[in-house]
């Protein structure tokens, strides 16, 4: 190849040699003929693509367009528009090429939300490129409009820009990419494909948020506009959320609401488009609070867990707030399934103030269940606490009975069941802190009262909770601590003598006991009984 300055001249006198021909030829050229020539110019274009000749591949495609070039049943003209475009967002000099409107392929076709009759020739061939790439393998210009259009949306003069038009089209190529037999799509990069439908999204929401500040007459996003984004970005965050990351679905359904926002205010909207808003709102909150979940879970970097757990906790608040603050005329089936998403939503909630040790807000928490009377998310409540290895025992203790207490109003349960919930307790308090273990160890005594003035027997829980205090006593034992050991025995053989067995729990207690040599000396048994009265 020649140097640049011998193959610019070079490129000058084609460039002339083609102009002389179409001013000598007395009719058009024949359209096989034109064909054969768009195949060899399009051969050099793509060479000087690869090699990212911008200047020569702008040469090429301009010398495709020329007048001695063009015929109207040409298929595939629009290949080097879209060439010459890919080019001009390179340079950002987009608004340059200026062809005569009948070289251009039909742009809109019939899409009412696509007409104007005052848009710039750069902008038509923009849009011109939008509608026809979504034919073709060019995915390289897509990506390119994509950045384009996140640079250049707030720039001076984008007022004029049809940008409503220009994202739609450009959300619709993205998602037509060709699919396999499982509905999976070829050739595409999943985390790539959302990650720049998202992108498009938030541009639309972010614009039509600065749109809002106009007047009705003079908006660019209407009502029109924002149902199709909203609808369509509620949509994909739905469909596609078993498909895509977490945060994909997080941005994608934020993007919906911000949207959502955009609307005129309530008083210019009808019932019925108020009443869909809210629906859309409360359930990208509910998805998005699902989604944070996930993420938290598995987040292994200790600051974006704290974020997850932050955002999920505004989300369930923003839900709450939705529903229960706006007055909105839902029927009784859409009213029903959406408190039983709010009673998983205050799960989660309580799962995120105790990952973020906010345990005072624990009990009110528990309080928001009240009205739904939901027994199993109380349980799962209750299984988190017990679960949980940074709770305070003081605050574990008063959340756990909060709890048991509502859980009982809800099932009337009897004394064999409380004492399993004390069973619980006394589990998980043991080796945190002796005193409030000590104390279920009162409440369980002053159960088993109740329950034998009923001829209740709680035989199998007392056999349970004689073991386990034994046990925790020879823990003290083998530690040495001897004053903690005959504290804890004492207890031991003090509901042992309440087994209703005859006196054979405790007289195998009773044996075990005298084995044991304490170094202060004197008989462990009085020993012990010393203990209890000090107590």
């Amino acid at each position: 190849m020649s140097d640049k300055t011998t193959h610019d001249k070079e490129c000058e006198e084609l460039s002339d040699v083609v102009n002389q021909m179409h001013q000598q030829m007395p009719t058009a050229i024949p359209t096989a003929t034109v064909e054969l020539c768009h195949s060899l110019i399009w051969e050099m274009t793509t060479s000087a693509s690869v090699l990212e000749h911008v200047d020569l591949v702008q040469f090429w495609c301009e010398l495709a367009l020329r007048p001695l070039f063009r015929s109207t049943s040409i298929q595939g003209i629009d290949r080097f528009f879209r060439k010459l475009l890919l080019c001009g967002m390179k340079r950002n000099e987009l608004s340059i090429y200026d062809y005569e409107a009948d070289a251009m392929p039909s742009f809109c076709g019939d899409d009412k939300l696509a007409s104007t009759t005052d848009v710039h020739r750069g902008q038509e061939l923009l849009y011109a490129s939008l509608s026809q790439a979504g034919h073709g393998p060019d995915r390289e210009l897509i990506l390119s409009i994509l950045q384009h259009l996140s640079l250049s949306c707030h720039e001076s003069g984008a007022e004029k820009v049809n940008l409503p038009l220009l994202l739609r089209c450009a959300i619709r190529i993205l998602r037509m990419a060709e699919r396999d037999q499982y509905g999976r799509m070829q050739d595409v990069d999943e985390a790539d494909l959302a990650s720049d439908t998202c992108s498009l999204f938030e541009i639309a929401a972010e614009s039509a948020f600065s749109d809002a500040e106009n007047d009705l007459v003079n908006r660019r996003f209407t009502v029109q506009e924002l149902d199709w984004f909203r609808r369509n970005a509620y949509n994909l965050g739905i469909l596609t959320s078993s498909e895509w990351q977490p945060p994909y679905t997080v941005r994608i359904l934020t993007a919906c609401i911000a949207l959502t926002e955009c609307y005129p205010t309530d008083n210019a909207l009808s019932q019925a488009t108020a009443v869909d808003l809210a629906l859309t709102t409360l359930r990208c909150h509910f998805v998005i609070a699902v989604s944070l979940l996930k993420q938290a879970r598995t987040e292994e970097d200790a600051s974006s867990h704290v974020q997850h757990y932050q955002e999920l906790r505004h989300h369930v608040a923003e839900y709450d707030a939705t529903l229960h603050t706006r007055r909105l005329a839902f029927d009784a089936h859409t009213y029903d399934d959406l408190t039983m998403k709010y009673a998983t939503l205050v799960v989660y909630d309580f799962e995120a103030a105790m990952q973020l040790s906010q345990f005072t807000e624990l009990r009110g928490i528990i309080d928001r269940q009240k009205p739904y009377e939901n027994v199993q998310a109380y349980k799962a409540m209750g299984d988190m606490l017990l679960q949980s290895s940074n709770t305070p025992p003081e605050v574990l203790l008063t959340t756990l009975k909060h709890l048991i207490n509502e859980i009982h109003t809800l099932e009337a349960f009897n004394a064999v069941k409380l004492a399993k919930y004390l069973r619980c307790l006394f589990h998980v308090l043991l080796p945190r802190n002796d005193a409030l273990a000590l104390s279920i160890l009162d409440h369980f005594a002053q159960l088993s009262l109740e329950a034998k003035a009923v001829n209740t027997k709680v035989d199998v829980e007392r056999e349970w909770f004689v073991a386990r205090t034994f046990n925790h006593a020879l823990d003290y034992y083998v530690r040495f601590e001897e004053q903690e050991c005959r504290v804890w025995a004492g207890r031991a053989m003090q509901m042992a003598e309440e087994m209703d067995d005859g006196g054979v729990l405790a007289g195998a207690l009773r044996g075990r006991l005298e084995h044991l040599l304490f170094r202060g000396g004197g008989d462990f048994l009085e020993g012990g009984r010393k203990c209890l009265e000090e107590e």
